[in-house]
């Protein structure tokens, strides 16, 4: 039996997956498409040989995954998403058809049936949305895989997933710092005491500081000369090799920016936990300083778990803090949190 654990989030999609010698492997996708319109005979095959994983149709190519990101910065477009705000989005037609291509991909071929744990999100604070029906379309995107093996695949709070992977006892607050969504789940030895989401994390950061720059979201394809891509390019900072840090606030703008956007988002998920343990209080009871895990990739820059810090240790937090510390590998950890729990997994 293959044990499989896989983060599907609004930027990402990770896989990890146990090797037959019990070793973790780590798949990773930009959960991303670019169209582009069909304007001469040969650009299909441009795209073959340049290994641009697209779906065709009558007018256009979709292409997707980390390519489809480099194609977006290369036009100074912002990279299309199927999902948004943690969930499936609504404004684009062919989403469930491009996020199956994605998902399908990164699972592989299997040589034998297999346990899949797949992460869903917790029911958001500030927003409506609709995690029940977002979690069937993932359950049907598995299991329409084509292949002799078959899928047992169940669903994983992703912040409880940190939880699971990344604590000896499993009893802490996971926090995960995704694109589109923040998750923050409560565990005592592993079960779940209380969850909540809040809509708007690192897409949004990137997204309000743009129109601080002049970024229109209502007229896409204007020049600007930043866009949301173009400042997650600027975090991340390719180039030169060196990651957007939150150790002091930039001297340049954009940065100072950055940062700023970023201390709202943590006050945010910092209030959210105090409200979650005062309406919870009855449960969410425990006689030790409670441990807090954080991961995502929004939680990646150099300096975030210290700004972190800074943010909580000045809040009227309604219970002991433990040990604050950011995962090894951010962007990987919840995806080995869904295959511990798989492996953990046991058939009645």
């Amino acid at each position: 039996m293959e044990r499989i654990g896989l983060d599907i989030g609004t930027k990402n999609i990770v896989m990890a997956k146990q090797t037959p010698d019990n070793k973790r492997k780590i798949v990773h996708e930009v959960n991303g498409f670019l169209k582009i319109n069909k304007t001469d005979g040969f650009t299909k095959q441009l795209l073959v040989n340049s290994g641009v994983p697209y779906i065709e149709s009558d007018n256009e190519f979709v292409a997707l995954g980390r390519k489809a990101e480099e194609l977006a910065y290369g036009f100074n477009r912002t990279l299309d998403r199927p999902m948004q705000d943690g969930v499936l989005s609504g404004k684009t037609d062919q989403a469930m058809q491009i996020m199956a291509s994605i998902i399908h991909s990164i699972i592989g071929k299997l040589n034998d049936d297999a346990i899949l744990y797949y992460t869903v999100p917790a029911d958001a604070l500030n927003m409506k949305t609709n995690v029940a029906f977002h979690d069937k379309i993932i359950q049907m995107i598995i299991s329409s895989y084509s292949s002799d093996c078959k899928i047992k695949a169940c669903p994983l709070n992703e912040a409880r997933a940190i939880v699971i992977g990344q604590t000896e006892d499993k009893t802490a607050v996971g926090i995960s710092f995704g694109a589109g969504m923040v998750n923050v789940c409560y565990c005592l030895y592993g079960i779940e005491i209380y969850s909540f989401s809040l809509v708007g994390s690192g897409d949004r950061i990137d997204l309000e500081s743009a129109m601080r720059f002049g970024y229109d979201p209502h007229r896409p394809g204007s020049d600007y000369k930043e866009t949301p891509t173009s400042i997650a390019k600027r975090k991340e900072n390719k180039l030169k090799n060196k990651p957007f840090s939150l150790t002091q606030c930039p001297d340049d703008m954009i940065g100072k920016t950055i940062w700023i956007n970023y201390g709202i988002l943590i006050e945010s998920v910092v209030k959210g936990i105090i409200d979650g343990f005062k309406r919870n209080e009855e449960k969410a009871r425990i006689d030790r300083p409670i441990p807090i895990v954080i991961a995502g990739g929004t939680a990646m820059p150099d300096g975030f778990t210290e700004y972190f810090k800074s943010i909580i240790e000045k809040s009227d937090v309604p219970f002991e803090i433990g040990d604050i510390r950011r995962v090894e590998f951010p962007l990987y950890a919840v995806a080995d949190g869904c295959l511990t729990a798989a492996i953990m997994h046991q058939e009645e």
